[in-house]
């Protein structure tokens, strides 16, 4: 990358800042980008910023300035962020570019599960051994760590009777979290992922709360900083407590519970925990 060199407004010349720049989509790839790199001073980031949507984001003129700065683009598959994949498209950077989860595209929310996580790790890990910016080292690191948490998370839940392990979910983003932990989704608020997608049907509705009432679920989770009207209308309808809020699509800001993927994966384990026992 070229920058100018200036003093006192005066140009003196250009040098070339040779680290490595690689830009991913969200936080989580990120994160794991950060602790698999062996490049001193390398520079990592994130498109979408904490607290981030990630279905249908638009791309600002800033981020495109970051795509186009950057080494090695990382994203999770051309399906589910199209955004990324038009703008790679358009500027002819499909060399530059590692996809972690293209043999997993269909499953929704694929880093709640340790073992998709584990795989996409893997891919990740691939994609910059190729360019000699990661080490068998860290990739064993950070799959020890995805390990140790699958475990702390299985503890957490072993203390839940089976018989009490259902939830309702305000979008269908739980699936592969409940798949790896036994936990199961009785049904879903709204049908598709997205923040703004349509209010369900009064069928749809009603159905719910039947199957609430019917099964004795405790547990409607919702998506932190999301519009949770209906879950909040469905639970006081089925007289339990109000939502329960999680963070699932991205990390926390640093220095703050769900900061990283491990505590991200945890703290929700721990709050559905708890909630399913009261």
């Amino acid at each position: 990358m070229l920058r100018m060199i200036t003093f006192g407004g005066l140009f003196l010349g250009l040098f070339v800042d040779a680290r490595a720049q690689i830009t991913s989509s969200f936080t989580i790839i990120d994160y794991w980008v950060g602790k698999l790199l062996t490049e001193p001073g390398a520079i990592h980031q994130s498109i979408i910023p904490s607290g981030g949507e990630l279905h249908g984001y638009q791309l600002t003129p800033s981020d495109s300035l970051k795509l186009s700065k950057s080494r090695v683009i990382i994203g999770l598959n051309p399906y589910s962020e199209t955004w990324l994949n038009d703008w790679i498209k358009a500027n002819n950077r499909s060399a530059s570019v590692i996809w972690i989860n293209e043999k997993f595209g269909q499953v929704s929310h694929p880093w709640m599960s340790p073992a998709i996580s584990k795989a996409m790790v893997k891919t990740l890990h691939d994609g910059l051994m190729i360019r000699k910016l990661s080490s068998e080292v860290n990739l064993n690191q950070v799959l020890a760590e995805i390990h140790n948490t699958e475990l702390s998370v299985i503890r957490e839940f072993a203390t839940v009777p089976e018989s009490r392990r259902i939830i309702v979910t305000q979008h269908p983003n739980l699936s592969a979290f409940a798949e790896a932990f036994n936990l199961e989704v009785a049904g879903s608020i709204l049908e598709s992922p997205e923040a703004e997608s349509a209010d369900p049907s009064a069928q749809n509705y009603s159905q719910l709360l039947k199957l609430i009432k019917a099964r004795n679920i405790r547990v409607i989770t919702s998506d932190a900083g999301q519009n949770n009207r209906v879950a909040q209308q469905l639970a006081k309808d089925a007289k339990i407590n109000p939502p329960l809020p999680l963070t699932v699509e991205y990390l926390e800001k640093s220095g703050t519970p769900g900061d990283t993927w491990p505590s991200m994966m945890f703290t929700n384990a721990q709050k559905i925990s708890e909630a399913l026992k009261k």
